[in-house]
């Protein structure tokens, strides 16, 4: 993979208050929906930690805009963290029962992120993305939903891959994210990382 990774100083100041009465009933609601183990390949961010990276990155001003697109978002916590730091920050999920907490979650406290229904891969990838069907979520279907935007038009991407998903994620960022755009992964068993495009050659 030719991805970069980009150092950012990470923020380790106490997130503010209201960022952690949030993230309480987040977690709450999250720690609810996952004991009905309704969504087997849902798993949670470290959220704080997460926040504590989009803020330091949005003060490094490393982006060329402030728009922001969470792959597989789940709950919806991290666009509504992304965009309570001033991001413009769109959460795209497959799992419509997700859409509905996610979107529920961001009306009850008033943040105006977007959730839509459907999958980041898009049409014609599946062989990029090497789907064998061994991870159900991973489908490229429902795509083209009523963004109006391109992967290339988004400044941050993030994303929480589970292990098997971390060569796609990599390669579809690759293919498809433009020249500008970072991004930002948060692994289950390990950092957080900000990466970008090798320039081409010739290029810097």
């Amino acid at each position: 993979m030719s991805l970069i990774d980009v150092k950012i100083p990470i923020d380790e100041t106490p997130i503010p208050i209201d960022v952690a009465v949030f993230l309480r009933e987040a977690d709450r609601r999250i720690d609810d929906y996952l004991q009905q183990g309704r969504t087997p390949g849902f798993v949670a961010s470290d959220y704080p930690r997460v926040y504590q990276a989009l803020r330091s990155l949005e003060s490094a001003n490393l982006m060329h805009g402030k728009l922001f697109c969470e792959w597989g978002s789940g709950f919806g916590a991290v666009a509504c963290l992304a965009t309570m730091l001033g991001y413009d920050a769109v959460g795209v999920e497959i799992e419509s029962d997700l859409v509905e907490h996610s979107r529920k979650l961001a009306d009850d406290f008033d943040i105006p992120a977007r959730f839509v229904h459907g999958s980041y891969i898009p049409k014609g990838a599946e062989a990029l993305a090497d789907i064998r069907g061994t991870l159900a979520w991973l489908v490229a279907e429902k795509t083209g939903t009523n963004l109006g935007l391109d992967m290339d038009d988004f400044d941050l991407i993030f994303a929480c891959p589970w292990p098997d998903e971390r060569g796609v994620t990599e390669r579809l960022f690759e293919r498809y994210a433009g020249d500008h755009t970072l991004l930002m992964t948060h692994h289950i068993d390990g950092p957080i990382r900000v990466r970008r495009k090798r320039p081409a050659k010739g290029r810097r």
